[in-house]
């Protein structure tokens, strides 16, 4: 009898570790996500448009350089690097809210006018 309380007991402690351990290590993670603004580096991801499931349009900074890229579970594609007109709607998207697909669309406009 008292064996079988102190398995019970046991069994709730290690159930209770476990749960703790997956909440702190999914919480790490989550501040290491890929599409997490809270970047204070070099890299930064300024917006995400989900096309499909699994397929989204993604625009970056890294370091210096503007980048839109298409991404899926299969692989990341470059679609085109932004040049520094571009890139200053999304510098000014950050001082007002803008909807990504009118950026987009900005961009493509410019694009195909040249």
């Amino acid at each position: 009898m008292l064996g079988d309380i102190l398995s019970l007991i046991s069994m709730i402690a290690s159930i209770a570790l476990i749960c703790f351990l997956a909440y702190f290590v999914t919480k790490k993670m989550g501040a290491n996500n890929l599409f997490s603004n809270q970047s204070e580096g070099k890299m930064r991801v300024y917006d995400r448009l989900i096309l499909a499931p699994n397929k989204s349009l993604v625009v970056v900074k890294i370091a210096e350089r503007w980048l839109v890229l298409g991404v899926s579970n299969e692989n990341i594609s470059l679609i085109t690097e932004l040049d520094a007109e571009q890139s200053k709607l999304w510098l000014e998207k950050e001082q007002i809210s803008s909807n990504f697909t009118d950026v987009i669309a900005n961009i493509i406009n410019k694009k195909g006018g040249k």
